[in-house]
């Protein structure tokens, strides 16, 4: 006899496949965060370089540091080169101590440049009066990251950092002057952290898309996978062992020199069988009956089909006034359960109901077999048997329910109910 392996080996291909795209998740994330990071900082490295060029050209032209001015310009040209660098860099692993190294270098390079100045500047300053109002910026810019938190300890520090550097500059601002500009660059860091959130949610947003897209496209495979080995399994386990068993049936009849009636009929019988197989696996890979008589007719089909290879007996009833577009929905399911029964279930009696209004689809497939046993569909889904679990996500996402309970006192009942969408075209 031929053995084949092949439906062994897609299972375990197909396992291994469903785990490592469930592993890969996290890790889809985190890189997706990841590069919005890095995106985020490399956009604030180019706003700093801007605000120091409108600085730079504002002190040369208009409002010149009162002191130490070729102090001001290095401190100003090295913060611009430290900025400039980042830009063609590769992505860094650790993105939160760069930015938290940028936020501390603003408050830093801003406070240096006023000290050496000249000192912070008052209402009444002959030069630049707003250049302290670089501190408002400093969260402004920080709110362009993933990092919440990056961001209000930028406030703080833009806060904090003028409160000391004003108090202990010599002349010094006004009590009032320094506490209106430290309310107002506290209220800029609550809006600079609001945004920061928002940008973080989108990022978190686009990352979770990235990872249900791949996790969508594994389950797409693995259902590929699924569906070629029920094809192999069918194939091999039925219509092949017949046609190998009428083959032996045929080669003994030619070697016997007796009478071979009784081989040949056996060989016969093994052939139609393996012709009723193949039709019924032709079947279920498309249904023409469905689209031709409707699900009704379709489905007393598949359930009389599957009553003669599971050898079990069929009560069926249905009732289907119109056609809807759910139709192909219900077939799907059902033709997977009554596989199902017929593979496992070891049944003797089966009952199909099919009832459709104008409010819902109902179907109810019911056996006396083996029934279910606890947790035995999170084990199916684990090893990458997702057949059940597909259908009631494809019912479920039509608005339906899908519910697999077990039968007293042995068996299982699944009830599937969709909201009815009526189509045109009656039968």
């Amino acid at each position: 006899m031929i053995t084949n392996d092949s439906p062994q080996r897609e299972t375990s291909t197909t396992t291994a496949f469903h785990a490592e795209a469930t592993s890969d998740t996290g890790t889809q994330l985190s890189r997706t965060m990841h590069d919005s990071a890095w995106q985020a900082l490399r956009h604030q490295s180019i706003f700093r370089l801007a605000i120091v060029g409108v600085v730079s050209v504002m002190n040369i032209t208009t409002f010149p540091p009162a002191e130490n001015a070729p102090a001001c310009y290095a401190i100003m040209a090295l913060y611009a080169a430290m900025n400039i660098a980042i830009l063609p860099l590769h992505p860094l692993r650790n993105l939160f101590i760069l930015s938290c190294v940028m936020s501390i270098t603003d408050v830093v390079a801003v406070t240096s440049v006023l000290w050496i100045a000249g000192g912070f500047p008052g209402p009444l300053s002959p030069y630049l009066p707003l250049f302290d109002d670089l501190y408002f910026l400093i969260p402004i810019v920080a709110a362009f990251q993933v990092y919440p938190g990056i961001t209000a300890g930028a406030g703080v520090a833009s806060a904090v950092g003028y409160a000391l550097g004003a108090s202990l500059s010599d002349p010094r601002p006004s009590a009032p002057y320094i506490f209106a500009h430290v309310v107002f660059i506290s209220l800029a860091a609550s809006c600079a952290v609001a945004a920061s959130r928002i940008y973080h949610s989108r990022a978190d947003t686009i990352g979770r898309l990235v990872v249900t897209r791949s996790v969508l496209l594994a389950q797409t495979m693995t259902a590929e996978e699924r569906e070629r080995q029920v094809i192999s399994e069918t194939l091999h386990d039925g219509a092949l062992q017949n046609i190998l068993a009428a083959r032996q049936d045929v080669q003994e009849a030619l070697e016997s020199r007796a009478d071979s009636r009784e081989q040949l009929t056996r060989a016969e019988m093994a052939l139609t069988d393996a012709a009723k197989q193949l039709r019924y696996s032709v079947g279920e890979l498309r249904p023409e009956l469905l689209s031709t008589q409707g699900l009704e007719a379709a489905l007393h089909h598949v359930a009389i089909t599957a009553a003669e290879r599971g050898n079990f007996e069929l009560e069926y009833s249905a009732r289907q006034p119109f056609e809807t577009d759910v139709d192909q929905i219900i077939f799907r399911a059902a033709s997977e359960m009554l596989s199902n029964i017929v593979r496992h279930a070891q049944a003797r009696h089966v009952i199909v109901h099919l009832d459709v209004d104008a409010v819902r689809t109902w179907l109810l497939i019911e056996d006396d077999g083996l029934g279910i046993s606890p947790g035995a569909g999170e084990k199916a889904r684990r090893s990458g048997h997702i057949g059940l679990a597909s259908h009631q996500v494809r019912i479920e996402g039509a608005g339906g329910t899908m519910a697999v309970t077990s039968r007293d006192p042995q068996g299982t009942r699944v009830v599937m109910q969709i909201p009815t969408r009526r189509t045109d075209h009656e039968h």
